[in-house]
């Protein structure tokens, strides 16, 4: 009775019910519990996991950031599909207290690891792929990474490529290319700042600062599109 109790809580947690409750009691099965009772663990769920979830950010990734590089979208995936985000993912389920572990990972607060819970966020993946199909396991990441996708666009380590964007824009409508001209150089050489100016067919366009001169390109860039109104 207690373990469908445990079961029951963690299929409301994650959202889903289970058609086959087993492979998601397999999910939450660590090895060391598999051992002192003879059963399997969820290392090999676990691994399924890791691709499905693969799989699924790196396609989201592709279909939704058409301005990131391939660059880009390997660090962005690697944040996403790390340790970091699944740990935090499944602490926001209380997955840890769902956990069957041995004796000794009690002993030693094994249902607050990292690794553990991460683990087991992986197989949980995996047991929705096998109960569910791709569909539905994809919707079920995409829901969990969002947040974490927010809060990457809040901090700025997301950025589109303005430039891309206007000069598409300029190409297509008046067959010429932005020029970008560097008018100032300030700040001292270990913080050094530019000053950048946009211009189109000999009108000054915009302008903008930054770090560097690839930055203040996007900015100038950016600032041409909202005053073009362009700009989303």
């Amino acid at each position: 009775m207690e373990g469908r109790v445990i079961l029951s809580r963690l299929q409301e947690k994650i959202g889903i019910n289970f058609s086959d409750e087993k492979i998601l009691l397999k999910a939450i099965t660590h090895k060391s519990y598999a051992y002192e009772r003879g059963t399997e663990s969820n290392e090999r769920l676990e691994f399924l996991g890791d691709a499905v979830l693969n799989l699924v950010v790196t396609e989201f990734l592709y279909e939704n950031f058409p301005e990131l590089e391939e660059g880009d979208m390997s660090k962005l995936k690697s944040t996403l599909i790390g340790i970091e985000t699944l740990y935090k993912i499944g602490k926001k389920m209380n997955i840890g207290e769902f956990l069957l572990l041995g004796k000794g990972e009690e002993k030693t607060a094994g249902r607050e690891k990292k690794r553990l819970i991460g683990s087991a966020v992986e197989a949980i993946i995996a047991s929705i792929y096998i109960d569910k199909g791709f569909e539905e396991v994809k919707r079920v990441i995409i829901r969990w990474i969002k947040p974490f996708l927010r809060n990457i666009r809040k901090s700025g380590q997301i950025t589109k490529d303005w430039k891309s964007k206007l000069q598409e824009i300029i190409q297509k409508e008046r067959r010429v290319l932005p020029e970008y001209k560097v008018v100032k150089e300030f700040g001292p050489p270990h913080n050094r700042r530019f000053k950048i100016e946009l211009w189109i067919e000999g009108e000054r366009l915009s302008s903008a600062t930054g770090t560097s001169k690839k930055e203040a390109e996007q900015k100038a860039a950016k600032n041409a599109l909202r005053k073009l109104g362009l700009l989303g």
